[in-house]
């Protein structure tokens, strides 16, 4: 009688074991299917050379809409600009990698929770076989150094960092081409500058600018040798004097004749005509 009623209690005590088993197993199966919420999800992948069409929507502000119809972008709405190649290249390089910080809500049905039923800022990308996206990004999230973002038909729900939307949150200034000339500097071969007191002009030579206006001369390079001025010593001119530019000023440099040391005091305290043609030239 008491042999069976112990393998009575075996048998129960391991149709309990099995019974948790599987319930811890199946528990664990369910969990690892369930993406992790602090994670982070790449949330959009993108050639930046398919890539032809952005168009940027904020509240209460018109659509700026940039085209590229060939090897350059420009801006077509809402007034025809050209664009600045750089920035449009690094809003691009964000789109093609951009990955969330975690995902908030992997099957959301309330966006207004997030700011995503009336985004902040949207983004419509278009690529050229046809295929399109739209990014919504709603409000700041309660730490103010992430915003909630949302794919246009996808029922996930995002954050990304601040710095990723205002890398992509751009107004016409941003995105405009702000050069005044847009020449290419190798190919100039001749400069002038008229003011109230003369004209200027430089002249290249092959690699070496000249001065032609006023008067001829070659520009003075740090270190550069001038010819010899005589000033009164008695050893005669062979006492070489030399010109250097430093911080904006002409720097004369000489031997005494005394005691053969070197001296230099400053001769202009002001930019010299080929330190003026060098800053003309950057800025072009």
């Amino acid at each position: 009688m008491k042999i069976r009623g112990l393998l009575i209690a075996t048998l129960v005590f391991a149709a309990l074991a099995g019974v948790l088993y599987w319930s811890d197993h199946r528990k664990s199966s369910a969990q690892a299917a369930k993406p992790s919420t602090d994670t982070a999800t790449a949330i959009l992948k993108l050639d930046q050379n398919s890539v032809n069409k952005l168009e940027l929507r904020k509240k209460d502000q018109p659509t700026i809409q940039l085209d590229k119809p060939g090897s350059d972008w420009k801006i077509t709405e809402p007034k025809p600009f050209a664009a600045d190649q750089s920035t449009i290249s690094t809003m691009l390089s964000s789109l093609s990698s951009l990955n969330s910080e975690r995902l908030v809500d992997d099957k959301s049905t309330d966006l207004q929770r997030y700011g995503l039923d009336h985004p902040s800022f949207e983004l419509d990308i278009s690529e050229k076989d046809n295929r399109g996206q739209r990014i919504l990004f709603g409000d700041d999230t309660p730490t103010g150094n992430a915003v909630y973002l949302a794919l246009a038909g996808d029922p996930r729900i995002f954050t990304v960092a601040g710095y990723t939307k205002d890398s992509l949150d751009k107004n016409l200034n941003d995105l405009r081409d702000k050069r005044f000339l847009t020449v290419n500097a190798d190919k100039i071969s001749r400069v002038e500058l008229a003011g109230k007191q003369g004209d200027i002009e430089f002249g290249r030579n092959q690699d070496e600018w000249q001065i032609l206006k006023p008067k001829p001369m070659r520009q003075c390079r740090g270190g550069e040798r001038t010819r010899p001025q005589a000033d009164g010593c008695p050893h005669g001119p062979q006492w070489p004097r030399h010109c250097s530019e430093r911080g904006g000023f002409r720097l004369q440099s000489w031997r005494s004749c005394r005691d053969g040391e070197g001296h230099g005091r400053i001769r202009h305290a002001r930019a010299s005509p080929a330190q003026r043609q060098e800053r003309v030239l950057r800025q072009i």
